[in-house]
C-alpha cells in the first residue's frame, strides 16, 4: 500500500509543480518530468511484483504509450511543445493505475480544460492589446446575441456557440499575429516554432515541426540573421485541472 501512495503523491506533485513553473516562466522543468516516467514505471512494476498481479505495471505502461502517441501527433502538428508531451506521459506513468477513471477521462478532461484555458488566453489578449476596438461592431452584435439567447438557453445555446465561434474566426488572425516575432537564429531554442526553413551548414531546419535539441545547437553554432518564430502560451495547467477533475 505504501508504493501506490508514494507514486500518487509524486504524480500530483510533478503535475502541479511543473504546471505552476510553466505558467510563471513558460519553461517546463523537463528533467524532473522525464525522470518521473521511469520512476512511475519501475514503481508500479515493483507493486506488481509484490502483489503477484501484472495489472498495475501493464496499466502504467499502456497509458504512457497512449500519452506519447497523442502527444507526438500534437507535437509534430505544432499544437504542443515537447514538454506537454512529456508531462502527460509522466502523469500517465505515475497516476493511471491508481485512478479508476484515468482512462479515458484524464484525456477528455485535459482536452476540455485546454479548450477553456485557450479561450481565456484568447480573450485576454483580445482585450489587453485593444484588438476589440477594430471589431467593436461585431463585438456589440456578439454581446447582444448573448443577451437574447440567455433568455431561453435550452433552445438557443447551440446558436450562442455558433456566434462565439464566428467571433473567434473573424478576429483570430489579429490575435495570432501577437505571437509572431523575429528572433536571432543563434538564439533559437528547443521547441521554438519557426515559420520558415533555415539553412545551417549542410543541414536545414524545417519549419514543418518544432526545433529539436540538436538543431538548436546547430543554430547556435552556424546561425546568421533572424527568423520569424511563433510563440505560444502555457497549456500544462490543463493537466493539473484534469487531475483534480478525476478526484471530484
Amino acid at each position: 500500500m505504501v508504493i501506490p501512495i508514494l507514486l500518487v503523491f509524486l504524480g500530483f506533485f510533478v503535475v502541479f509543480y511543473s504546471s505552476v513553473i510553466d505558467f510563471l516562466t513558460t519553461y517546463l522543468p523537463e528533467e524532473l518530468v522525464k525522470y518521473a516516467i521511469p520512476v512511475g514505471l519501475l514503481g508500479w512494476g515493483l507493486q506488481s511484483l509484490t502483489t503477484g498481479s501484472p495489472e498495475a505495471f501493464v496499466t502504467s505502461l499502456k497509458m504512457t504509450l497512449v500519452s506519447f502517441t497523442i502527444g507526438a501527433v500534437l507535437y509534430y502538428t505544432k499544437h504542443w511543445a515537447s514538454g506537454d508531451m512529456w508531462l502527460m506521459g509522466a502523469a500517465s506513468a505515475l497516476l493511471s493505475p491508481a485512478l479508476d477513471r484515468f482512462w479515458p477521462m484524464f484525456f477528455v478532461y485535459s482536452a476540455f480544460w485546454a479548450g477553456v484555458l485557450g479561450t481565456i488566453y484568447y480573450f485576454y489578449f483580445f482585450f489587453k492589446y485593444g484588438i476589440y476596438r477594430k471589431y467593436m461592431g461585431l463585438l456589440l452584435v456578439f454581446v447582444g446575441t448573448i443577451l437574447v439567447f440567455l433568455s431561453n438557453p435550452a433552445v438557443n445555446l447551440p446558436l450562442l456557440g455558433v456566434a462565439f465561434i464566428l467571433l473567434i474566426v473573424f478576429t483570430r488572425r489579429d490575435v495570432e499575429a501577437l505571437f509572431i516575432f523575429e528572433k536571432p537564429v543563434k538564439e533559437l531554442e528547443e521547441d521554438d516554432w519557426i515559420l520558415e526553413d533555415i539553412k545551417l551548414g549542410k543541414e536545414t531546419i524545417k519549419a514543418s515541426r518544432p526545433v529539436g535539441k540538436r538543431e538548436a545547437e546547430l543554430a547556435r553554432k552556424y546561425g546568421k540573421g533572424k527568423v520569424k518564430v511563433r510563440g505560444g502560451v502555457p497549456m500544462t495547467p490543463a493537466f493539473s485541472l484534469a487531475a483534480i477533475s478525476l478526484l471530484v
